[in-house]
């Protein structure tokens, strides 16, 4: 599949993702400002709109949090607090607008650890079978 086909447009703005026979994935697509100085402790604000096609390729920045001893966690990216971003997969051949199921997963940790780009959660063997049944 090529990356172009990956390519789609949100509320925000374009965001280019990558794919494979299987399925289409985005990583790291922002969906709120970054919770900085005055944003910070308050409910999210929306981004700022972009017109350059934004890279969802890759994980972005997990939530800083405590390092817990003797639990040692693989975050699976770097903390930042530009962390507020989400990770969509969808099945190859799925188009904008067809009225597929969305499935919404949190990670676990008590919202205390962990991220949704955690190997052991970022759907690395995705698509299981029993997820596509539509």
């Amino acid at each position: 599949m090529a990356i172009d086909d990956c390519v789609v447009e949100t509320s925000y703005g374009p965001v280019r993702g990558t794919g494979d026979v299987r399925a289409k994935t985005w990583k790291g697509v922002r969906y709120a400002a970054p919770p900085l100085r005055d944003l910070r402790f308050r409910a999210p604000q929306p981004p700022q709109r972009w017109t350059e096609v934004a890279d969802a390729t890759s994980f972005g920045p997990a939530c800083p949090q405590p390092v817990v001893p003797n639990m040692p966690l693989d975050l699976g990216a770097p903390q930042g607090e530009d962390c507020l971003r989400l990770n969509i997969w969808a099945p190859a051949g799925v188009e904008p607008g067809d009225g597929k199921p969305v499935m919404v997963w949190l990670h676990g940790g008590a919202y205390l650890l962990g991220s949704g780009s955690q190997p052991s959660t970022t759907a690395g063997a995705w698509p299981p079978a029993a997820t596509w049944w539509w």
